[in-house]
């Protein structure tokens, strides 16, 4: 009795300590129904008009508004907060290369229900990419059916820098440049007359002159949710083959395995029973998955240099995925899955 007793016991702390990869978190603003915008880490700007939501029955919210606001960019985040980069046409399903998603939310503070954009009313969203991939269109997330959609507004985009000063769109006057004329040049910023300027303005010069460099997409939304800024993925040239994905320790048990490339911001999902995959024949390919108790799982990539997939099209094999790391974040699953 005692020894089975304690064997439940370590089998319930095993599984109340198990590491799960933690999801990607929303950033919250208040919202009290006026003209409305924030600035996200990444250097996006959200601007939202006034009186800009009801329920969905037709009735405003009265009261302030919470805005729930996050942003996912890389293989990893995708992975946590459990997307996939799926679309289908006719019966043909495809991947997409992402440029950058982010989604975003409304709940009124009052009842906790949550909100819809109002007849006529569009939010602005100037989107920080991080991924410098060209000729992208929007894709709006079906979360019921897992499948993206293409999303009926244009995507433009803006590159900010020291050229374009003029054109600035951060709702406010020019930002001067730190490297205009000499690269020491502040005779543009404002300053008391010892010479002075307020530590807030000059943070606030700092950080928008950081974001000149970056490449940026506008887009403009009428309905909550989950955006993306993608194109089809090319897999022309793939591999097709029946897999059997599998771990030499019963333990770490699985129900999805993910295939990614690390030249390509996709990802692509293989559900528990589904074995008929397609395969790029690229060196860079990284086959990986997340085990139920919290562990990181590979196929080894020395194995997968040795494979030769042209001789494998239509042919099983069999892909034993190996224990590599405890999940913790995803900085650190990026850095084991050789995925920067």
């Amino acid at each position: 009795m005692r020894n089975t007793l304690f064997a439940s016991l370590c089998c319930i702390s095993v599984m109340a300590f198990a590491q799960k990869l933690p999801d990607i978190q929303f950033t919250k603003y208040k919202y009290d129904n006026k003209c409305f915008t924030f600035l996200y880490k990444t250097g996006s700007q959200i601007t939202i008009p006034e009186n800009a939501f009801m329920y969905e029955a037709g009735m405003s919210c009265d009261g302030p508004v919470e805005i729930q606001y996050r942003e996912l960019h890389t293989v990893t985040d995708f992975v946590a907060a459990n997307i996939n980069l799926d679309n289908v046409e006719g019966n043909k399903k495809m991947h997409l290369e992402s440029g950058g998603m982010f989604e975003i939310e409304a709940i009124c503070l009052k009842s906790g229900a949550k909100l819809k954009l109002a007849k006529n009313k569009k939010i602005d969203v100037l989107f920080a990419s991080k991924n410098a991939i060209t000729k992208l269109t929007t894709w709006f997330y079906e979360k019921t059916s897992k499948i993206w959609r293409k999303y009926p507004t244009p995507l433009v985009d803006i590159a900010i820098n020291a050229s374009n000063k003029d054109n600035d769109k951060w709702g406010s006057s020019t930002v001067p440049s730190i490297n205009q004329g000499n690269g020491n040049n502040m005779n543009n910023i404002e300053m008391d007359g010892d010479g002075y300027m307020d530590p807030k303005e000059m943070a606030r010069w700092r950080y928008l002159d950081s974001l000149r460099k970056e490449t940026f997409k506008t887009l403009k939304v009428d309905k909550m949710g989950m955006y993306n800024c993608d194109r089809i993925f090319e897999e022309a040239g793939a591999i097709p083959l029946i897999a059997d994905f599998k771990t030499s320790d019963p333990q770490n048990t699985f129900s999805t395995v993910y295939v990614a490339y690390r030249s390509i911001n996709s990802l692509v999902t293989y559900y528990k029973g589904e074995v008929s995959v397609n395969l790029l024949p690229q060196k860079d390919i990284v086959i990986f998955a997340l085990s139920d108790n919290g562990k990181l799982l590979k196929y080894p990539d020395e194995k997968l240099q040795k494979l030769d997939f042209a001789s494998l099209k239509d042919k099983k094999i069999t892909f034993e995925l190996e224990e590599i790391a405890p999940i913790t974040d995803q900085q650190a699953m990026s850095l084991k899955l050789g995925l920067l």
